[in-house]
């Protein structure tokens, strides 16, 4: 039996799975009902989703839930209708028909219906959301508070962004949980969102949501009006969710008198690489599969050692950066790092004129709207991929994520500031994402790139009027890396 794919794009539209909010036996019985990948043009809501159930493919065995609530949407509009046979006349119309008339008629009539809708269809739709202050009360001062902060930001549905939390102190001891949240009003229903957190009740004694503040005409991101006092009150909530927040661009200013991070003997926390697992959510787990599908395995798991070294170093030394303690972010940076070499791939570095981390960038963007994500976040990865080779600016600032790409770009590919992490993270980061020659793989990457593209955005590494035939500074300084040598 086949699914009807206009029922499933119509249901899917505002969800992420055909029940609930994990993958589940309805999405196996709906999925397996479909025998190849749909038109994403036809049915983009349908194709997102098949993506990602199929990523669960290996676990459909283990999956919870009954397939009763995917049977409704199994049958129906995806079988073609058979056209009636025409019947033979053998008689001669010599005057025309007013049928053939009426037929044209319709049809002019179709196309232009079509392309009104189609007209329609590309204004961009206002998109009701608010932000929303919500507290959440323990049992008593011995409740765990970081396994309530915990519980309550791993509930995550369609149109729900966790934001900033801070701890309220209400007496004898006791403190609540003040957090931020951003909703779409169409998908979130606060009362279920209270049910929800009512469930965690060996943490969760009462919730209560404390404010609500609309946001209007917010149009693919675009800030056209809101109840606040100014449209910048918004973008800051997409500095604060997204990473967009400024930092010094060079690093010698970003370290200069650095508690944690100058002098001999900087901070390093003993982290395992196990601490730092990429977030699971369904767009990171779909832009995963897309780079480990165009990407050579060494450049894959440098993208992987990024993300890990680029986490401790936040956590580590820039705490007050928020990183870790903002999912969105985490979420941003894990991107930034998957896809931060995607210009690399055979698929695309010799196939443009363009840098290629301009190229990657560009694909990468392209890539988070199609697949759903914010046009925010997706800007934030763009921008970081565009400047993750700017490490000889000196003045002005950059994003917080796209500094913790660049320092942990450079840490891995040519050693810098290695002493800023423990050993052992290197030791298990490796070992968990083998490097396999990677010096000497990126460096040949250097210069075939520099060899098809001599003006590319690397050659801002080499002596100036670079040519071809000339040894590269960038590619030396590569395979020279003395850090890494040892788990090459």
């Amino acid at each position: 039996m086949s699914a009807d794919l206009t029922k499933l794009e119509s249901h899917l539209k505002t969800r992420s799975y055909v029940e609930g909010y994990t993958p589940s036996q309805a999405d196996v019985v709906v999925f397996k009902a479909i025998s190849s990948a749909p038109d994403a043009t036809a049915h983009p809501a349908v194709a997102r989703w098949y993506s990602h159930i199929k990523s669960y493919e290996p676990e459909f065995g283990s999956l919870s839930g009954s397939s009763q609530a995917g049977e409704a949407f199994l049958g129906g509009s995806s079988a073609a209708a058979a056209p009636a046979e025409a019947e033979d006349d053998d008689e001669v119309d010599l005057f025309g028909s007013d049928d053939e008339e009426d037929a044209e008629a319709e049809r002019v009539k179709a196309e232009r219906v079509a392309a009104y809708n189609a007209k329609k269809a590309n204004k961009p739709k206002t998109v009701a959301k608010s932000v929303v202050t919500f507290e959440v009360k323990p049992w008593d001062d011995e409740t765990d508070m970081v396994k309530l902060e915990e519980s309550v930001r791993s509930i995550q549905w369609p149109g729900l962004v966790w934001g900033q939390s801070k701890l309220v102190p209400i007496g004898y001891g006791i403190r609540k949980l003040q957090i931020t949240l951003v909703v779409e009003d169409d998908l979130v229903s606060l009362d279920e969102l209270q049910e929800k957190v009512a469930e965690f009740e060996d943490y969760v004694q009462s919730s209560d949501v404390v404010a609500m503040q609309n946001i209007k005409g917010l149009l693919q991101g675009h800030v056209y009006g809101t109840e606040l006092s100014h449209p910048k009150h918004m973008m800051s909530q997409d500095w604060e969710l997204y990473g967009f927040a400024p930092v010094p661009r060079d690093p010698e200013v970003l370290f200069k008198d650095h508690p944690t991070a100058s002098g001999p003997n900087p901070k390093q926390d003993l982290f395992v690489a196990d601490d730092f697992p990429l977030p699971d959510t369904p767009l990171v787990k779909e832009v995963r599969a897309f780079a480990q599908k165009e990407l050579d395995e060494q450049t894959f798991n440098h993208s992987n050692r990024v993300f890990v070294y680029g986490s401790a170093l936040a956590k580590t030394h820039f705490p007050e950066w928020k990183y870790a303690e903002t999912p969105t972010a985490v979420e941003t940076y894990a991107l930034s790092c998957l896809l931060h070499d995607i210009g690399t791939a055979e698929k695309f570095l010799a196939t443009t004129h363009m840098s290629f981390e301009f190229k990657g960038a560009i694909v990468a963007r392209d890539l988070i709207l199609q697949l759903g994500g914010p046009e925010a976040e997706a800007d934030s990865v763009c921008d970081a991929i565009i400047r993750h080779q700017d490490i000889f600016v000196k003045g002005g600032n950059i994003t917080v994520v796209g500094q913790i790409l660049q320092l942990a770009t450079i840490l891995d590919n040519v050693g810098l500031r290695a002493n800023l992490v423990h050993p052992r993270l290197i030791e298990t980061t490796t070992a968990k994402f083998p490097r396999k020659g990677w010096s000497e793989h990126f460096a040949r990457v250097i210069e075939k790139e520099l060899t098809l593209k001599p003006w590319c955005h690397t050659s801002t590494f080499e002596v100036p009027n670079w040519k071809a035939g000339v040894q590269s500074n960038f590619a030396t300084d590569v395979r020279g890396n003395e850090v890494m040598r040892p788990y090459d």
